[in-house]
């Protein structure tokens, strides 16, 4: 999520996509696993590139930071008033996550969970070893 978000060009080596793992050399990369690719994770990466294609801020918008430690890292990007934010936590446990947020709600992309801002922020819970893609919501 954060590398499909954060600025400049996303970089996915090739199988990592479909779950392909590397070692040391000469186990680094075997041949790509037709027919074998992890498809979740192959609808995931395609989803996520697809919400960067069609997303503004997450190609060319400016970056706010939110809540960050040790196992989260939360930013939000904006251009043109339109807004995308990321929020991951690699914890064990559930994260309270604070981001910045002009618009009176979010959308979270891949549920269409709605998310509403209070005083410029948004106060959200990251589920353990998840994250959340958010956008401006078009019809607020």
């Amino acid at each position: 999520m954060v590398l499909f978000a954060f600025p400049g060009a996303p970089t996915v080596y090739y199988g990592d996509e479909a779950g392909m793992t590397g070692f040391e050399d000469p186990f680094n990369r075997k041949t790509y696993p037709w027919g074998q690719e992890n498809q979740e994770l192959v609808e995931f990466c395609s989803k996520l590139g697809c919400f960067r294609k069609g997303s503004q801020p997450l190609r060319r918008g400016d970056i706010r930071w939110g809540t960050c430690g040790e196992n989260v890292i939360s930013f939000s990007r904006t251009v043109e008033g339109e807004s995308a934010a990321v929020a991951v936590n690699n914890s064990l446990h559930p994260i309270p996550v604070r981001l910045p947020w002009e618009h009176p709600t979010a959308v979270e992309l891949f549920t269409g969970t709605e998310y509403p801002a209070e005083n410029g922020w948004l106060h959200l819970m990251v589920e353990a070893e998840s994250g959340l893609v958010l956008r401006t919501c078009e019809d607020k």
